[in-house]
């Protein structure tokens, strides 16, 4: 029987591969600097994501830049000011 816990347990794997293969696939493609908007890293799901960004970075042996994670508030004008703000660090 399938409990609570371990529905709660997959949907935290599924969300940190997300983060891990989007960050995967971008570094498959030959990208080496590679920015990550997270939501607040209070809500686990942002932190998974995030999780999953560096084991992708740290596998390819590419440490995470100061600079290059910007936390928003998952509102799309948060997304869009957290953009202009990696915009003008790089």
């Amino acid at each position: 029987m399938t409990t609570i816990k371990d529905v709660a347990k997959q949907a935290g794997v599924s969300i940190s591969k997300g983060g891990y293969e989007a960050t995967r696939h971008l570094l498959d493609k030959g990208h080496r600097s590679i920015a990550c908007i997270s939501g607040p890293t209070k809500l686990s799901p942002s932190s998974q994501r995030l999780a999953g960004y560096h084991r992708a970075l740290e596998e390819f042996g590419i440490p995470a830049g100061i600079g290059w994670v910007v936390e928003g508030r998952l509102t799309a004008e948060s997304g869009f000011l957290a953009a202009n703000r990696l915009h003008r660090r790089h």
